[in-house]
């Protein structure tokens, strides 16, 4: 929509209000919605392992463990061992270079 049209509407809707204003969702369709976001969560989860060539359970075991890692290096200052080994290997590889000491 072009800027002209856009205030066009604004300005046909101003003070109305839409049809679902104050009305709530019955308990049946709070359950139908709870249930198919699990699904859907679900199925998420199973084709990430899927595609990672793991089962649902070594998936979770490996999320759970990145998880604990990367809270503990918060705890170190925000660097995993993976992460200080790699700025490690990189500065002794710096300080090899002649041209790096001067």
């Amino acid at each position: 929509h072009t800027s002209e049209s856009k205030a066009k509407i604004s300005a046909a809707n101003k003070g109305k209000l839409p049809w679902n204003a104050g009305k709530q969702h019955s308990e049946e369709t709070k359950r139908r919605i709870a249930e198919k976001t699990r699904e859907s969560i679900m199925k998420k989860k199973l084709e990430k392992a899927a595609q990672m060539g793991m089962t649902l359970e070594e998936l979770e075991n490996s999320s759970k463990k990145t998880k604990v890692e990367k809270h503990n290096a918060t705890l170190k200052g925000g660097l995993t061992e993976e992460g200080r080994k790699k700025i490690s290997d990189s500065m002794k590889r710096r300080w090899q270079a002649p041209d790096y000491k001067e």
